[in-house]
């Protein structure tokens, strides 16, 4: 079967060739990939046998009308096959060259594979674009497809793993492979002058490792009127200054400067250091994004360095951070959080590579509390150690009504001190990738006394808590969400929460071993949102079926490493008509339960998660057939 014969055969199914709501995806083996496709996930499908699998996607949510005007091309070219993905990206041109909307192409590092991108300027009212790892066998000058499409308000072009091998050489527009010939296509700075100038629409532009970009690139981007969104993530060509010119766009509403230097060649220790000490110097930028009136977002990266920190903004409402950068400018920052009025989120990353000392998170903590930001909302930190002082420090923040620490030395005095000064504290997570011991009963007490409006509550990983502090959360009456996984909650715990909160939407409980008894989760006449991974002990066949019966709002369920489960209750499952996302990785009988799946559900089931070790069986194939399934590890 061809790709026309394919097309005909689709008026069975959605009883007409129009397919600008319709997904082509083409698969050369039965791998999930609906990651890669980055769309509204709520599609069905209907695949077609055509020499690489061909699938046909219709929008069948009415309520997101932007999806139904559109078609996504995403193409993952192996095994040389590059007669199907020229015949599919022409076909797709031919058939809705005024009509195509959206479009996107994905391609893998083949052996000989080509993609004529200059077809893409037939489509003449493409809205969005998207190019990720776009490889094809000579350069494509990409200005004729800007100059035909006029009408382009979104463009991101990738470049995920560049190549750095020495074969790689640089080849006119491209980086060409001597072994293979093949060319990753490159935009440059005159591809960016043709975008700004043919297309005044243009509203978002996302940039990954386009290492041919220099500065005239960037500093065309000053001529678009419109931009509201820049991204520079990676690696780039131009200079500090050039760099600077991007302040020159009044319209920039969100901003990311997340740029890295050349990842070090694979499989070597070569670079290591230079990648690590490597910094960015955007002090004049951030100088210049200062006069942008409209400027709301800004996130600055982990190599970005800066000689100050401005502190009068017109707009600014999200601050993302590494914590070096703001460590090494305490004195600006503090400046910055007492001046910028509108600021509302405050965001710190950090890494354990080159990551400053924690006594240095801390000051970041008190300065920005010290400062006494009167509309700072949300604060998020991740940092190693952060001592009760610097968290005390934040009670100034009148406002604050969210805050997330990952840290491992969190204690629960601060916590508690932060609670009963702010009295507005709605979320809180003091969740960490390692266990938490300073967040103790007393501490959980005083928290749920002092903050009875909370509403959301992580303590994944606060390994000290018992069911005495568990049961004192039944004062926070307002609490919807809670994740309790890996901590020590028992039976006593989990029935004195559940009986104090019957509002709750959301329970994760995941490797919580101690739970022998998990049926009161049934009282939970809201439960939206159930999470049991790794409850093996506790999650059975007459668990899952009370909990199906009884929680009529239950659409999301995880039972993640649940291995005590027969097939009796995945026909319940299937049959639900409540469920619509469920997680079986690390599962036993994976096979049979997809199988029941595939054949008792009666069309509520959206998602259906399973690890990549799953091999390839009826019920997979039926579940990916139906758009269903997703694998992930």
């Amino acid at each position: 079967m061809d790709i026309e014969d394919g097309f005909e055969s689709v008026r069975d199914v959605f009883g007409s060739t129009d397919l600008l709501a319709h997904i082509l995806h083409f698969l050369d083996e039965p791998v999930d990939k609906d990651a890669a496709c980055r769309v509204n996930k709520s599609w069905l499908h209907a695949f077609q046998s055509v020499p690489q699998r061909l699938a046909f996607r219709r929008v069948e949510d009415a309520q997101q009308p932007r999806w139904r005007d559109s078609i996504v091309v995403s193409l993952a070219i192996m095994l040389g096959r590059d007669s199907l993905t020229e015949e599919a990206l022409k076909l797709a041109s031919q058939q809705f060259p005024q009509s195509l909307q959206r479009l996107t192409l994905w391609s893998a590092l083949p052996s000989g594979a080509s993609c004529q991108l200059g077809l893409i300027a037939q489509c003449r009212n493409l809205v969005t674009l998207s190019l990720h790892q776009v490889i094809v066998a000579e350069p494509v000058d990409l200005g004729p497809v800007f100059q035909a499409c006029k009408q382009l308000e979104k463009v991101c072009i990738t470049y995920e793993a560049f190549p750095t091998n020495p074969w790689f050489q640089r080849d006119g527009r491209g980086f060409r492979d001597d072994q293979s010939g093949l060319v990753w296509q490159v935009l440059t700075d005159n591809d960016i002058e043709d975008l700004v100038v043919n297309c005044p629409r243009l509203r978002h532009l996302e940039l990954q490792d386009c290492r041919a970009v220099g500065d005239s690139g960037v500093s065309a981007l000053q001529k678009a009127t419109n931009l509201r969104t820049l991204s520079l993530v990676g690696a780039f060509q131009f200079s500090f200054p050039g760099l600077a010119s991007v302040g020159e766009c009044l319209s920039l509403e969100e901003v990311t400067l997340d740029l890295r230097p050349p990842k070090p060649e694979p499989g070597t220790n070569m670079g290591r250091a230079r990648l690590v000490n490597t910094r960015f110097d955007v002090t004049q930028t951030l100088n210049k994004l200062v006069g942008c009136p409209r400027l709301k977002r800004l996130r600055l990266g982990r190599f970005v360095r800066s000689r100050g920190l401005p502190s009068i903004w017109f707009s600014l409402e999200v601050l993302e951070a590494h914590l070096e950068l703001l460590s090494s400018n305490v004195g600006s920052l503090r400046a910055l959080a007492g001046h910028c009025r509108t600021l509302r989120v405050f965001k710190i990353q950090s890494d354990s590579q080159g990551a400053p000392s924690d006594s240095e998170g801390a000051e970041v903590l008190k300065r920005i509390g010290w400062a006494c930001p009167p509309n700072l909302e949300k604060v998020s930190v991740q940092c190693n150690k952060v001592d009760p002082s610097a968290v005390e420090a934040l009670s100034n923040c009148p406002n604050l009504a969210s805050l997330e620490i990952a840290s491992t030395a969190i204690t629960s005095k601060g916590i508690a001190y932060l609670a009963a000064r702010t009295r507005r504290i709605t979320e809180l997570s003091l969740a960490s990738s390692q266990p938490v011991r300073g967040v103790s009963d007393e501490g959980v007490q005083a928290i749920a006394q002092a903050a009875p409006s909370l509403r959301r509550l992580n303590l994944t990983r606060c390994t000290s808590l018992s069911d005495i502090g568990f049961a004192s959360l039944a004062t926070c009456s307002k609490l919807e969400t809670l994740n309790l996984s890996y901590t020590a909650i028992g039976d006593v715990g989990l029935v004195a929460l559940i009986k104090s909160l019957p509002g709750l939407t959301e329970i994760i409980l995941e490797s919580c071993h101690n739970i022998t008894n998990l049926t009161p989760l049934a009282w939970l006449g809201s439960l939206e949102i159930l999470g049991l991974q790794r409850c093996e002990n506790a999650v059975t066949d007459d668990l899952i079926e009370e909990l199906v019966l009884e929680c009529r709002k239950l659409r999301t369920l995880y039972l993640d490493g649940c291995k005590r489960l027969t097939e009796g209750v995945y026909v319940s499952l299937a049959e639900s008509r409540s469920i619509s996302v469920l997680t079986l990785r690390d599962c036993e009988a994976v096979e049979t339960a997809l199988m029941v799946l595939a054949t008792n559900s009666i069309g509520w089931l959206t998602k259906v998660t399973v690890s990549p070790t799953v091999p390839s069986c009826q019920g997979a194939q039926l579940l990916r057939e139906r758009g269903v399934l997703d694998v992930r590890s």
